[in-house]
């Protein structure tokens, strides 16, 4: 690949990690498990790296397009407004973790005699009851407005309600308020205003929460960098979920935003910025190992014949650079990027 990766010096990494059995002695059955357990864990631990490093730089993606957002000329205004029952969740601004979330689902006198899990169950039920009228709602807004990524969800199941009950509102299943959600997609802010106003004139009294806290220039954003809007309204007894989503955050991972706003969340990554601490504390033998790996992961793209689009393998052979650098192998990784 024009790397520079000739015998001796680094190149000997190769030689050790594949070296060929040729004395003639065929593997035992016992070996060649064992090989074939440690390739899978290799091959696991270059998965997770890559994802690392893909959540980093989706985050990165998040920045900018939040940075090149704030200069439309409608921001300042926007940027100005106060939500309804929006103390936001960042703590350093003054806002909250979850526990004392400002509305909730209704509490029914049955509920005293109910586990955690038959009160999920029955908001689940709840739920699906509210759902039609939620759709129709969206497809008024959308069309409305124009609008042509409307999206309906499934209703939240009662064991994902309770790991989000237990991991942000202290097991609290009543203050999940998105076993019924839907998403819209506006393009600017202009059309987030409008919207906003449309369902301010259309179902004003139902609506119990207006969130816009992550689209504020002094407040953070979510784990892994996405901001939204959210509106919650009260369906039959129900409190619902609008998730309403700028276009161009949107288009950068789709539907799979949530996704990686799960893997940020779960991973941490917003506690570090260089995806290459992902690698303290390995060996110089597994750092070989995930080298090998990584070759075979763009093998079938050469250097020569990467293009902008290729992003898969760009992020590869980002990914690879980070093995090279802490493998000592400078101008391996210089060639690479100079590439």
């Amino acid at each position: 690949k024009g790397k520079g990766k000739t015998a001796g010096g680094g190149g000997g990494i190769y030689y050790t990690v594949t070296q060929i059995h040729d004395d003639g002695e065929a593997y035992d059955e016992e070996t060649l498990e064992s090989i074939a357990k440690r390739r899978a864990v290799i091959k696991d631990s270059w998965d997770f790296f890559r994802m690392v490093c893909s959540l980093l730089r989706d985050k990165r993606k998040y920045d900018e397009v939040f940075r090149k957002l704030q200069l439309d000329p409608v921001y300042s205004y926007l940027n100005s407004m106060t939500g309804l029952n929006d103390p936001g969740d960042d703590m350093a601004m003054g806002g909250n973790i979850g526990a004392d979330k400002p509305i909730t689902q209704m509490h029914f006198a049955e509920y005293d005699d109910m586990s955690n899990s038959q009160i999920a169950k029955d908001l689940v039920r709840r739920a699906e009851v509210a759902l039609p009228s939620l759709v129709e709602i969206c497809k008024a807004l959308a069309g409305s407005l124009g609008m042509e990524e409307v999206g309906v969800g499934p209703v939240k199941d009662v064991s994902a309600a309770i790991r989000k009950a237990e991991k942000k509102y202290e097991g609290d299943v009543l203050k999940v308020t998105d076993y019924c959600r839907a998403l819209l997609v506006v393009k600017d802010f202009s059309t987030l205003l409008a919207l906003l106003e449309l369902a301010r004139d259309s179902f004003g009294p139902l609506i119990r929460r207006v969130k816009l806290s992550t689209l504020k220039s002094d407040r953070n954003a979510k784990p892994g960098g996405y901001r939204d809007c959210i509106i919650n309204l009260e369906l039959k007894d129900h409190i619902c979920e609008i998730q309403i989503h700028m276009w161009p955050m949107w288009v950068i991972c789709g539907v799979d935003g949530f996704r990686h706003y799960r893997h940020c969340l779960e991973y941490s990554t917003d506690t570090f910025g260089d995806p290459y601490e992902a690698l303290a504390g390995l060996d110089r033998k597994t750092m070989a190992e995930l080298i090998v790996m990584a070759e075979e992961a763009v093998a079938d793209m050469p250097l020569e014949t990467l293009e902008w689009y290729h992003e898969k393998f760009i992020l590869d052979y980002f990914a690879e650079v980070g093995l090279f650098l802490h493998h000592g192998l400078y101008e391996w990784a210089d060639t690479t990027l100079r590439a």
